[in-house]
């Protein structure tokens, strides 16, 4: 279905994208900065497209024509995360920026 395969498709470059954020990139360059605001529109159009990805197994959650499964519980903490994340660069609070990111990129893997 379209709304998995979009899902895929921006989970997929998320995933390579925070993995290098984290692992390699020099914090506060240019190009950690710009791999930053495309992981932030990734995780934020990810969260987004996984409320229309449609439960077929397990318990689920109506509402309205909606059914949502158990997972999409979680849907919720990723604009949580980036809201602390970014939320913490103009107050120049670098510790807080990166333990944001980190944990919103460590619960993305787990999910």
């Amino acid at each position: 279905p379209l709304p998995v395969q979009l899902h895929v498709a921006m989970v997929l470059p998320a995933f390579l994208i925070g993995t290098w954020s984290l692992f390699q990139s020099r914090e506060g360059s240019t190009a950690h900065r710009w791999a930053g605001r495309a992981f932030v529109a990734l995780m934020a159009a990810t969260a987004f497209s996984s409320l229309f990805v449609r439960a077929v197994v397990g318990p689920t959650i109506g509402l309205g024509s909606l059914r949502f499964r158990l997972i999409h519980r979680f849907v919720p903490l990723t604009p949580n995360g980036l809201w602390r994340g970014l939320g913490a660069i103009p107050r120049g609070d670098a510790a807080q920026h990166a333990q944001a990111m980190r944990r919103l990129y460590l619960l993305a893997r787990v999910l």
